[in-house]
């Protein structure tokens, strides 16, 4: 994968957290509480699809109108709504990938699927909302924070062996 395309997905990816605290602030006075905790309600009541139960979190801040500190309660109806077009976008990013991708490893793709790691990968029903446009199974990776890191790591410890695998670090 070219590393222009794994910048993509990765701006992608952390528009999710943006777009929580940008929806929120719009709608609300409390503008530094709700993006200090965006990440947190992203993780804890957000969904890539509309969840079958609505639950909400509070998130206590000051408000800016008033000064004085306010709690308010914020719904994963809300998050939901707050993270469809980064999840559209990363969907979209997710098929220009692909379709840049040699047909062979394509043909791979279709086939085993697609394994999210990193921060997004926590997100509930992002395997379902890309399964629903794209037809291809998704998974999350075992330990998706770390697991890159860690097999970054694994090759550097054996780079002998896998210096094939990496490329000249030349850009395409």
């Amino acid at each position: 994968m070219p590393l222009v395309t794994s910048k993509e997905m990765l701006l992608k990816a952390q528009q999710g957290g943006y777009a929580v605290g940008a929806f929120n602030a719009e709608n609300m006075e409390m503008v530094k509480a709700i993006i200090a905790a965006a990440e947190e309600l992203k993780i804890n009541i957000g969904s890539a699809v509309p969840r079958l139960e609505e639950i909400a979190m509070e998130v206590t801040g000051r408000n800016l109108i008033t000064g004085l500190p306010k709690t308010m309660k914020i719904s994963s109806t809300e998050i939901y709504e707050a993270l469809k077009d980064p999840i559209s976008e990363l969907i979209e990013a997710i098929q220009a990938v692909i379709e840049r991708t040699p047909p062979q490893l394509a043909s791979d793709i279709f086939n085993d699927g697609i394994v999210f790691t990193g921060g997004a990968a926590a997100l509930t029903g992002l395997c379902e909302a890309v399964y629903a446009v794209m037809k291809i199974p998704c998974g999350v990776a075992d330990d998706p924070q770390t697991c890159v890191v860690m097999g970054c790591g694994r090759a550097l410890e054996d780079y002998s062996a896998l210096r094939h695998l990496l490329g000249n670090g030349r850009g395409r």
